[in-house]
């Protein structure tokens, strides 16, 4: 991967650059991903990109006010001739927090990642899940409500809101509700049922890092699940 970064300004990351990646795939669980989407493939493949972002909430972990925003448009070809894949991505995301007095803190957030082309490789597949975006893949769009991460169609949003309530020094009450929409056309985006999900969990911001508890439900399942995490993200 190599890219130019910091363009602009300081205040704006404008990042070019082009990548090359080549995934060896041994097997597949013919569930794991929606196969009308995606094709299998372990071809190498080539990455020009262009990104944008800003980040301007004051603070990492418990902002009160401020914004912050990205978005990447990226073409991707085969670096075999005798392949005839190629697709067209564009990624995007703000977030925004707006404080209501001294103890209370309303967060909404818009994830997408909408891909275009007629042979996509799964490695590169939308895929939504966990609380932190890129946590175990690049394309990975956080979702309260699954713990790990599922394979989603080509088309993928997610819009979120989170209540978050100081309790005392440093403890902080979260309550965050989110809704993906994957699809395989755009046309489709507001005539196709999502998945919606639901997080609710106690932190404390401890000399180490966040310490959390949550606890979360999606309607896709229908079972509750628990996630603890302890320390910084990085």
């Amino acid at each position: 991967d190599v890219y130019l970064s910091n363009l602009l300004s300081c205040y704006y990351d404008l990042r070019l650059g082009a990548r090359y990646e080549q995934f060896l795939v041994h097997s597949l669980l013919p569930d794991a991903f929606p196969t009308s989407s995606y094709c299998s493939s372990n071809t190498p493949y080539f990455t020009c990109y262009v990104s944008l972002c800003n980040d301007l909430l004051n603070a990492s972990y418990f902002p009160t006010t401020g914004y912050a925003y990205g978005i990447e448009a990226a073409y991707t070809i085969s670096s075999q001739k005798r392949s005839n894949g190629a697709f067209f991505t564009i990624q995007g995301y703000a977030s925004s927090a707006f404080a209501l007095g001294n103890t209370t803190t309303i967060q909404p957030s818009l994830h997408l990642r909408w891909m275009f082309g007629d042979a996509i490789p799964f490695v590169y597949g939308n895929v939504m899940g966990g609380y932190l975006a890129g946590r175990y893949l690049r394309q990975q769009i956080p979702f309260m409500g699954f713990i790990g991460y599922e394979f989603m169609y080509r088309q993928l949003t997610v819009a979120g809101i989170g209540v978050r309530q100081l309790l005392f020094s440093d403890v902080y009450l979260s309550l965050i509700a989110n809704y993906g929409s994957s699809v395989d056309k755009l046309e489709r985006i507001f005539n196709t049922q999502g998945v919606w999900g639901m997080s609710l969990g106690l932190t404390y911001n401890t000399t180490i890092g966040p310490l959390s508890a949550y606890g979360y439900w999606n309607d896709r399942f229908h079972r509750l699940g628990a996630y603890l995490s302890v320390g910084y993200d990085f």
